[in-house]
């Protein structure tokens, strides 16, 4: 009995041990499944919420970037167009403006900018050519009425159907400062229509956009883009909520169902809109609960397992949350990194073209110094084998200057500060420097030189002659310096255009060079590109010549067209459309350079002014010394300062016959010298010439707008001085050669006759010299002689 008694408490004793931890087990799994359970659904609901609102806040500010991006082109066309309408431009120049913006706003972003056009000077323009029906009012429109409201402001108009696609659209609008014009751009929804898709959570929920009326910009379903939400069950109830709530999110019940919505506002009054139901939001959570209870209900023995289970579904839906926000971000980043990018990229245009000015001035001025004392070692050397050194010095550093013309050519054109400057001009003058220049380089190399004119071009045309003979020396220097041996041959002629007075240009240049693979023809006329590098590395250049070709022709309406085969040679044809001035024609070449030279006559430019007096102003020393030193035969008197503050205390106090003044000087520049001498009135009609490295398309120009009497650039070059000062200086003290009456007669006279030997050999090319030793040699010829001049050499 004690026995079974024993066995029975055993027994309860087993079952209670058993019972126990089970209870204690079930109670811990049950507290653990409440637990886990809510903690999932708060991280779900958490996790959800940031996702929902990463979603939205992307493609928000991917619709401002859309609608900024039709902003800003808006502003720089109605800009363009503003100063053209103030400028006089007509309405055929404004008209083929929209038409190029229309296709450059396609080409640069994407088809959703889909054209410009305006009211503008009284009329309808379209850049994309569409011809409105008869009834057509512009300012009937929306984007016109719209763009006047916001007077001068750019504004967006209301989402209407285009006249030309049947689209939905909305139109960027601006009216102009005349308060007249009015210029539009159309913007597709396209683009906004894409991004739809982004307004979701795992595949779940839609997304839509509205106005501040309810109208829907887009939607993920097509068919209610255009349609108002408040013709929707609830919509009046929903649209206002969304106006109150403006930013943020909430939860409303759309049918029988409850949802969680975030909104947006962009703009004024634009709404991006993002929907999910509770249901689909949380469904995984729900699932995951029901599954942990009715395993952990189920199978006790497997609480382990089942406890790892749920922790490790946590974990994974919860790094899956976390890597979908973090591709969110990823993209944000990307967005904002582009930005930066675009920012970086402008301000590095920016420090390009400033460098590279400041770079021309740098280099030309100490060029100018090299070149100018290498002019005089040229002029006063008599021994061969220093001035063939000179004259290397002299081919290298003009190498160097046409390298830095083709960086800064190069430069302009990038930027879009490059001007094409058409005048009138003589055919046979521009195609004789051409071969005056071209010639020598060839023979020099002992290649067969073919310059081949059609006496049937028109004697004068009218173009930008300056590049017109640039475009044709790059390709003829091109052919040269790349053919090593056999011939060059140049054929120019010029062809008829059907309509107006315009002849086509045709230059067409051969040679039996190492010709041009295929492959490389596209990398031609891009910058800084060298073809068959190693082969060529020890020919000059920077590669920009073909570039700043192609680039000038198509900016003159031409083109150049290749045929080249690799190891034969290649033929560059350049056509390049000219007004005609005077058809007649040039006839032979030769003769026509012959008649040119003739009638335009040259002036002797040798000059000896004794007399005269010269300030010259310049901050650097060596540059002071290299117009010294090209002056000294000339025997003006020189005074040479540094400073604008110099120059002006010197003026003040005598009246000179000529200033060369140097316009970038530290403390006070020339031109506020020149300013600073105008308001003290003291130049009493001094011509100021200003010297400069600013060697800037329009720079003449510009100087003497400011007030100077003419500009030299730097490097300066002995003619153009010598020329500048005969044109200024006055004729009384100016003694020339005239090519009439023969050289004109100096008597040199002093008392050391090797003094009186070495001056009369550095004048007598120029000068009929005279020497007489001591004053009373000087007297007794001077009694029976005339001469224009006496120096007395010390």
């Amino acid at each position: 009995m004690n026995r079974q008694n024993k066995t029975a408490s055993e027994d309860k004793r087993k079952k209670n041990n058993m019972i126990i931890p089970l209870v204690f087990v079930f109670v811990f799994m049950t507290v653990m499944v409440v637990y886990v359970s809510s903690l999932m659904y708060k991280v779900a609901v958490s996790n959800s919420y940031a996702v929902m609102e990463d979603r939205i806040m992307t493609v928000s500010s991917m619709i401002d970037n859309h609608l900024n991006t039709a902003e800003n082109v808006l502003h720089v066309a109605g800009d363009s167009v503003h100063h053209m309408l103030v400028s006089g431009t007509t309405s055929a120049r404004i008209h083929e403006f929209l038409v190029n913006e229309t296709t450059n706003v396609s080409e640069q972003f994407d088809e959703n900018y889909t054209g410009l056009y305006g009211y503008i000077m009284g009329k309808y323009i379209d850049g994309l050519n569409w011809v409105p029906p008869e009834d057509y009012d512009p300012k009937s429109r929306d984007w016109f009425i719209v763009a006047k409201k916001a007077a001068g402001e750019v504004a967006f108009s209301p989402l209407y159907v285009d006249a030309q696609t049947g689209n939905m659209i909305i139109s960027a609008c601006r009216m102009l400062p005349d308060k007249q014009s009015v210029i539009a751009l159309d913007v597709q929804l396209r683009g906004i229509q894409s991004m739809m898709k982004e307004l979701k959570v795992n595949g779940k929920g839609y997304g839509f956009v509205i106005d501040s009326d309810g109208l829907i910009i887009a939607n993920e379903d097509e068919t209610k883009i255009g349609t108002n939400i408040s013709e929707t069950e609830g919509g009046k109830e929903l649209l206002a909520t969304i106006r109150e709530v403006d930013s943020g999110s909430f939860s409303y019940k759309i049918g029988k169902e409850k949802s969680t919505i975030h909104v947006n506002s962009v703009g004024s009054d634009w709404y991006v809109v993002m929907v999910v139901s509770d249901r689909e939001l949380y469904s995984e959570v729900w699932s995951q609960r029901i599954v942990i209870i009715i395993i952990c209900v189920l199978i006790f023995s497997m609480i382990s397992a089942v406890y790892y289970a749920g922790y490790n579904n946590e974990k994974k839906y919860t790094t899956r949350m976390e890597e979908m926000k973090l591709e969110e971000q990823k993209s944000e980043y990307d967005r904002k990194v582009l930005e930066l990018e675009k920012d970086a990229a402008n301000a590095s245009n920016k420090a390009k073209s400033d460098f590279l000015a400041n770079m021309s001035h740098e280099i030309r001025t100490p060029l100018n110094g090299i070149l100018g004392m290498d002019e005089m070692i040229i002029r006063e050397s008599r021994e061969s084998r220093i001035k063939q050194y000179a004259l290397e010095i002299k081919s290298a550093g003009n190498t160097l200057l046409s390298i830095i013309n083709d960086i800064l050519d190069m430069s302009k054109i990038e930027s879009g500060n490059f001007e094409i400057v058409p005048i009138d001009y003589e055919v046979s003058s521009v195609l004789n420097d051409v071969l005056n220049m071209t010639r020598p380089r060839a023979g020099k190399k002992g290649l067969e030189y073919v310059f081949q004119v059609s006496p049937d071009i028109p004697s004068t045309l009218n173009g930008d002659e300056i590049r017109i003979r640039q475009v044709i020396l790059n390709i003829i220097n091109n052919a040269i310096k790349y053919t090593q041996e056999g011939s060059v041959s140049v054929v120019i002629a010029a062809r008829e255009i059907e309509s107006g007075n315009f002849v086509d240009l045709v230059i067409s240049v051969s040679d039996t060079g190492m010709g041009i693979r295929e492959e490389d023809k596209d990398k031609l006329f891009k910058s800084f590109q060298r073809l068959d590098e190693k082969k060529n590395r020890n020919i000059e250049g920077t590669g920009l010549g073909l570039h700043i070709t192609h680039s000038l022709l198509d900016m003159m309406g031409g083109r150049i067209d290749i045929e080249s085969e690799y190891g034969k040679g290649s033929t560059f044809t350049i056509t390049v459309p000219q007004q005609v001035i005077n058809k007649e024609p040039i006839g032979d070449f030769s003769k026509a350079v012959k008649n040119y030279l003739d009638n335009i006559g040259t002036d002797e430019v040798a000059l000896y002014a004794p007399e005269a007096e010269v300030l010259v102003v310049d901050d650097n020393a060596m540059n002071l010394e290299v117009i010294e030193g090209l002056l000294a035969d000339t025997r003006m008197k020189l005074e040479l300062v540094q400073s604008g503050e110099e120059c002006i205390e010197r003026a003040s106090k005598k009246k000179y016959d000529c200033i060369l003044l140097d316009q970038m000087m530290p403390g006070m520049s020339g031109e506020e010298t020149l300013i600073k001498m105008k308001e003290m009135d003291i130049l009493k009609g001094t011509p100021v010439i200003a010297l400069t490295a600013d060697a800037i398309i329009g720079a003449k120009e510009s100087y003497i707008q400011k007030g100077f009497t003419d500009y030299i650039s730097k490097p300066v070059k002995y003619a153009l001085l010598e020329q500048a000062l005969k044109d200024y200086l006055p004729k009384g003290k100016q003694i020339v050669r005239d090519k009439e009456e023969g050289m004109p007669v100096i008597l040199i006279w002093g008392e050391d006759s090797d003094k009186l030997k070495a001056e009369k050999e550095k004048l007598t090319t120029v000068y009929k010299c005279v020497c007489a030793v001591g004053d009373k040699a000087r007297d007794k010829y001077l009694e029976k002689h005339e001469v224009q001049a006496v120096m007395h050499v010390v």
